[in-house]
């Protein structure tokens, strides 16, 4: 949802979720099963929560640098006086001059050349070694 690319207005909803479930099944392969948690409790609630901050996080860090690079496409347009050639782009509903959505479109292809996407699926199989999945363990007060 936060993911530069497939988390934008122009990809459909459905798709999304689809990509989700497919990024999941293949992930839940490759990690290591940890302790058993009730999905329905308070500790599994808790759980969910964390694990979905933790996937926006990692998504929107890659989202802000699309976010900078967009914004410096923006700017090199308005310095070239382009700014009058504008269309509504499809990343964010914003009117962006031509110029800009030809850079954005440059980023994204440099993006999936150096194969980011995968580093990005990558980066979420390793997120549950660095953060394992574990049962909220609140202080205890004595």
């Amino acid at each position: 949802m936060a993911a530069p690319i497939v988390g934008t207005r122009s990809v459909p909803t459905k798709v999304r979720l689809i990509i989700v479930l497919v990024i999941s099944s293949v992930v839940i392969l490759i990690i290591e099963p940890g302790e058993i948690i009730e999905p329905l409790s308070f500790e599994g609630l808790v759980t969910t929560i964390q694990q979905v901050l933790i996937g926006v996080a990692m998504g929107f860090t890659v989202r802000v640098v699309f976010i900078v690079l967009e914004m410096a496409s923006q700017l090199i347009g308005q310095l070239m006086g382009l700014m009058m050639a504008s269309t509504v782009g499809p990343t964010n509903g914003n009117r962006a001059p031509i110029i800009g959505q030809f850079y954005l479109l440059l980023i994204t292809l440099f993006f999936l050349s150096i194969d980011g996407h995968l580093i990005m699926i990558e980066a979420i199989a390793q997120s549950f070694d660095q953060l394992p999945v574990a049962s909220c363990q609140l202080a205890q007060v004595e």
